[in-house]
């Protein structure tokens, strides 16, 4: 049995060997292919981020906004009444203390 594993082999080695190098060059082939679709899912997903920091900052741009507004309406009616009083804006802040 042995024996004639072992003329197979002198006999074909050849053959033995081109099969081999074809096995690894597909099994290098097919690494690109994943490689690729890693790198596709890698941007879908960096895309998700970038969509999520972009309504991040919106939002956080909303807030500022909103809040900006609020204090400035809060010093507009601060001003108002001030004015009504016959006093500063400063001179009311000192009053409160």
């Amino acid at each position: 049995m042995l024996d004639k594993v072992k003329i197979f082999i002198s006999t074909h080695k050849f053959n033995i060997i081109i099969g081999l190098l074809v096995l690894t060059y597909f099994k290098t082939c097919s690494v690109d292919n994943r490689v690729k679709d890693d790198t596709k899912d890698l941007e879908a997903k960096i895309e998700k981020l970038e969509d999520k920091i972009d309504s991040v900052n919106t939002e956080t741009k909303d807030y500022i906004n909103k809040s900006f507004e609020k204090t400035m309406w809060d010093f507009l009616e601060k001003e108002e009444l001030a004015d009504k009083k016959g006093f500063t804006v400063s001179q009311m802040k000192h009053m409160k203390k």
